[in-house]
């Protein structure tokens, strides 16, 4: 007998916490009391009883590789999880900040003053490009500046349509079947769409899947878990700052959210770059103040950016990350 629904999705966009949603408030399913979570904030606990209705496949493994070409494993109901260009940030803040657990291996890095702890599995990812871009070999020399993990991480932003995880999700949809659901990261976070979204599942697959107080808390219980739920959407506030030239306070911000901020003041101010400094800016108004008096003798074609005016740029230094 086959799965009354497939969950295929990427790992850290929650489809351990979908299964043993749907598991736990199918009437088509036993029961479950034990909760799922973790101390991380994952829905990994081996204690819970799931029944073998619902099954959660990944399409890369702990190491990258990519597992079934990125294609649905049968023609079963699926519910496909994807992951956009706006949800990049935060996939990458749990990949390299959430602890790990049984099934999770991070990438994680450790801020530590002005520098950075790369972990193993960090080194084993991104070993041969801190070779070709810094002239670093991360299996000698570990710790790193900061301004360098922040410099990388900028890079990524500026490219991130070439990343793999979002080149992966165009894939996957470009091979699902008929009988598939999309469901993107971004709907977990908010109570009103996520609820939509099961309700859409519900009555394309009829999993009779209870919507009540419990479930509702369940939800609301997993969102408060979640690694970086208290600071979300900070990014893109410290961006609507900016523009609407207010004071956002930038001291707590992790290195991540540094060049993700980086790589949008980049992207949307000709010539300016960001200083690779340990130290970050303090606020926006010290931003703003970068940006209104950035010497007009250092202002050229920013080599971070593959287009200019919508013209290749000759300039750009990363052809050989692609």
């Amino acid at each position: 007998m086959g799965h009354l629904v497939n969950i295929a999705y990427f790992g850290g966009t929650h489809g351990a916490f979908l299964k043993y949603f749907i598991d736990r408030f199918s009437n088509l399913t036993p029961e479950i009391n034990e909760l799922p979570f973790e101390e991380n904030g994952s829905s990994h606990s081996l204690n819970v009883k799931y029944s073998d209705k619902i099954f959660r496949y990944t399409f890369e493994d702990d190491y990258g590789n990519v597992i079934n070409n990125y294609k649905l494993i049968n023609t079963e109901p699926h519910i496909l999880i994807t992951v956009k260009e706006d949800d990049l940030l935060n996939q990458i803040r749990l990949l390299l900040y959430r602890p790990g657990d049984h099934e999770i291996t991070p990438l994680n890095i450790h801020e530590e003053n002005n520098s950075i702890v790369c972990s193993k599995s960090f080194i084993n990812f991104y070993a041969e490009k801190f070779k070709q871009i810094y002239n670093i070999d991360l299996n000698k020399h570990n710790v790193v500046p900061k301004f360098i993990i922040r410099d990388f991480l900028k890079i990524v932003f500026l490219n991130k349509e070439k990343h793999q995880i979002l080149q992966g999700s165009k894939k996957t949809l470009e091979r699902m079947h008929k009988n598939t659901i999309c469901m993107n990261v971004s709907d977990f976070y908010n109570i009103n769409t996520f609820f939509n979204k099961i309700k859409e599942i519900n009555e394309k697959f009829k999993l009779e899947i209870r919507i009540n107080e419990e479930s509702i808390a369940l939800h609301r219980e997993f969102f408060n878990r979640l690694y970086t739920f208290r600071t979300l959407e900070r990014s893109n506030n410290i961006i609507s700052s900016i523009k609407d030239k207010k004071f956002y306070d930038l001291l707590d911000i992790d290195t991540t959210e540094q060049a993700f901020i980086s790589a949008w003041i980049e992207q949307n101010y000709k010539f300016i770059l960001i200083p690779n400094t340990n130290n970050f800016f303090k606020n926006t108004f010290e931003m703003l103040e970068y940006i209104e008096y950035y010497p007009n003798h250092y202002k050229a074609m920013n080599p971070n950016l593959p287009l200019f005016n919508g013209i290749s740029n000759p300039f750009y230094l990363h052809k050989s990350t692609k």
